[in-house]
């Protein structure tokens, strides 16, 4: 097994980037369906694909919004101290 991860054969990113490990996945019962998340997930920002991977659900609906709708929802929550 070992001589199988030592060729030279495989794509040049993850040649470069060895070893490769598995952080999440997930079952579908259609190919398509698979194929379509794998590229919505390719969409999403590191935050959100690092909830993803720890199974931080809660927090991605979130991480959906632009940062700058998160940083105004944000500062609503936790506003200014009034200036003396």
């Amino acid at each position: 097994m070992a001589a199988h991860h030592d060729d030279d054969l495989g794509a040049a990113y993850t040649r470069s980037r060895r070893p490769v490990v598995l952080v999440w996945s997930g079952w579908f019962d259609r190919i398509d369906d698979a194929y379509a998340f794998e590229k919505q997930i390719q969409g999403w920002n590191r935050r959100k694909r690092q909830a993803l991977i720890n199974n931080e659900w809660h927090q991605l609906p979130a991480l959906s919004r632009r940062s700058a709708v998160q940083r105004r929802d944000a500062e609503a929550d936790h506003p200014d101290p009034p200036s003396r």
